[in-house]
């Protein structure tokens, strides 16, 4: 992705956010049950993969993209971790940041250059945000140092389906072997 090309979708998700933030403040909007539904989703996913260790609530979570909130937010483990590259904005916003959770770390910071240590989580969440990052061969490569050697990526993408319409290949390759890749892809049409 193109430097302009990110900067401008920062500033889009900066103003969705800080105008939901508004309505959320003047209680014109409910708030984030879609988190909830999401992680609630992910845990049935991980059950049914037998990854019953992630969800018993001993796990260290780490999340790229997390958004304001995050389904971090609502994922039982003992250490969780969510980092976006507009967390300083989504920590000044009184609306937003008094619906988080407040046992989730939230790190300023973007997949590209993980503010994290090395072999250190359980599992790694990116719920559709993979196609807003610079570089996806480095996010992928972060995500295998931060990822403990049997960790686990859970890695969404919603792509719009249009007749000619390509989307690059994420490189799983990325990640060493041994390792576990959920992958959830929709595809809507727009």
């Amino acid at each position: 992705m193109t430097n302009e090309r990110w900067r401008t979708a920062q500033r889009y998700e900066k103003e969705y956010w800080e105008k939901l933030g508004e309505r959320i403040a003047a209680r014109a909007s409910s708030q984030f049950t879609w988190y909830q539904w999401r992680a609630d989703q992910l845990i049935d996913r991980l059950r049914h993969l037998q990854l019953d260790q992630l969800v018993d609530g001993q796990a260290r979570v780490i999340e790229i993209g997390s958004g304001p909130v995050g389904l971090a937010a609502y994922f039982p483990a003992v250490e969780r971790v969510a980092v976006d590259p507009l967390e300083n904005f989504y920590a000044g916003n009184k609306a937003l940041a008094a619906l988080r959770n407040p046992s989730v770390e939230y790190r300023q910071g973007a997949g590209e250059q993980l503010p994290c240590e090395s072999g250190r989580y359980d599992l790694a969440i990116i719920e559709n945000c993979i196609d807003h990052v610079h570089d996806v061969t480095a996010v992928m490569g972060e995500l295998a140092r931060v990822l403990k050697p049997q960790g686990v990526l859970y890695l969404t993408v919603t792509v719009s389906c249009h007749r000619f319409a390509s989307t690059p290949a994420i490189p799983t390759r990325s990640l060493q072997p041994g390792r576990r890749t959920c992958c959830r892809m929709v595809c809507s049409a727009s």
